[in-house]
């Protein structure tokens, strides 16, 4: 393994190596006709015959391998201060950098969208945390010196084990993009808070079990405001822990329930408060989205629980809206299809959250029942400065129009965003740049506001 390049140095990599200004380099990985024009990297399609493989591999045998996905996440914003050749020569620098930094027997791809993808095998992939982490630094270190000082190189990671209960490449290329959108956001939690999942599960899962319990599972509203027009109030529900349980961050409580078999219970949980709100307020009009889980699509008995919930309380399915993660979609899709139908059968909406995730997300919504997507992070961040997102934008939100499906961005960071996503076509948007999470369903829904 060559040693990994210096601030100093990185700039004239390519001059010192021989390379020509294209940033073309000859990779570990065989040679393609896919391969991309800037850096010389095997694309996703190379990637996905790979995947494939070890896929098919670990049906016959166990494998240690594990897709690491690296996002270059505010490459869009350096692009447009350095101009778009720059930007090209630094992501041909950085291409150089990530192949010299790894291990020589592990193959480097690009992807779309500034991302690259490491396949990591047998020892490599046992330790493939700390040889990304590694890597991940090394880039940063070393490319500091390469951008405007007003701003920072921000990379994100996404790991996935190959596992012989992943069907196919899609769905473990969406797991690793599912987990790296969560290493993007989860700054926002304490590292204590964390501690509960990933320092001390058993704990947490005891935590999470007497809450279940105990019925101290709270939740919480936070609206989703219509681009369009006028428009019947409507609130996401978050689950989390209230009445004196000690606290877990909702996210973290959601994939804790999900990966210990309590999901179903708590969404059922979710579920019946969200009615008894319903009911409570009086409000006809006011529509409630609530997520569920995988235990919750690939179970029997929840459409036969929900069905039975819904006629002990009559006039509520038109107000519930259901929604299922990109990645629990491309996973169970058989399930979904039944539960999609069935949700439908009882006037119940239902929605994709975190769409997107996977290369051609439009590809499985025909075998779906859907009626609306929240569209990925991803796709959305970076459309407000960057033309060649906007247009994608643009494009994929007409597209979803045309299957007359009704289009959320969710995460708004900024109100300065809200014009590009009018003029892109999105229906709906929310996050905390809007109005943050609430225990009361009170958000003044008409106010006016000007966006300077």
């Amino acid at each position: 393994m060559q040693a990994p390049l210096t601030p100093s140095n990185v700039a004239n990599h390519n001059r010192l190596n021989g390379r020509n200004n294209t940033g073309i380099l000859a990779t570990k990985a065989p040679k393609q006709q896919t391969a991309d024009p800037l850096t010389g990297l095997p694309t996703h399609l190379q990637l996905n015959k790979e995947l494939e493989s070890r896929l098919a591999q670990s049906r016959r045998n166990p494998v240690t391998a594990t897709l690491a996905l690296l996002q270059l996440a505010n490459f869009y914003e350096i692009r447009k201060w350095v101009g778009r050749a720059e930007a090209d020569l630094l992501l041909s620098d950085i291409a150089n950098l990530l192949r010299d930094t790894l291990p020589e027997s592990v193959p480097l791809y690009r992807c779309e969208r500034y991302e690259f993808a490491v396949l990591l095998d047998n020892a490599c992939s046992l330790n493939a945390k700390t040889l990304i982490e590694r890597v991940r630094s090394a880039m940063l270190g070393a490319t500091s010196d390469l951008i405007p000082p007003q701003l920072e190189m921000h990379c994100a990671v996404g790991l996935a084990q190959v596992h012989r209960s992943i069907p196919n490449a899609p769905v473990l290329f969406a797991r690793a993009r599912h987990n790296l959108q969560r290493s993007l956001t989860d700054h926002q939690e304490t590292d204590s808070a964390y501690g509960y999942l990933y320092q001390s599960p058993a704990r947490s899962i005891d935590i999470l079990k007497t809450a279940l319990s105990n019925d101290q599972i709270q939740i919480n509203y936070q609206p989703i405001v219509s681009l369009r027009h006028l428009t019947t109030p409507c609130y996401e529900v978050r689950s989390g822990l209230g009445n004196g349980a000690e606290p877990i961050p909702p996210r973290t409580l959601f994939d804790l329930a999900t990966i210990n078999a309590l999901g179903e219970a708590l969404d059922r949980q979710v579920i019946t408060k969200a009615i008894t709100c319903l009911q409570a307020t009086r409000q006809s009009q006011m529509q409630l989205r609530i997520s569920i889980s995988l235990n919750s699509i690939v179970s029997g008995d929840f459409l036969i629980w929900l069905g039975q919930l819904l006629r002990d309380n009559t006039g509520c399915s038109d107000q519930l809206q259901l929604q299922a993660s990109e990645q629990d979609c491309l996973i169970a899709q058989h399930h979904l299809g039944d539960l999609s139908e069935g949700l439908c059968s009882l006037g119940i909406r239902f929605g994709i959250n975190h769409f997107g995730c996977m290369a051609e997300p439009l590809c499985y919504l025909p075998r779906l029942k859907v009626d609306f997507v929240k569209l990925d992070h991803s796709l959305t961040k970076a459309s407000a400065s960057d033309p060649v997102q906007e247009a994608h934008l643009t494009d994929l939100t007409g597209k979803l129009h045309d299957r007359g499906l009704q289009v959320c961005a969710g995460s708004i960071e900024s109100l300065h965003a809200l014009p590009t996503f009018w003029q892109a076509g999105i229906d709906e948007v929310q996050g905390y740049s809007l109005a943050r999470l609430d225990p009361h369903p009170d958000f003044p829904f008409f106010e006016e506001r000007r966006i300077g």
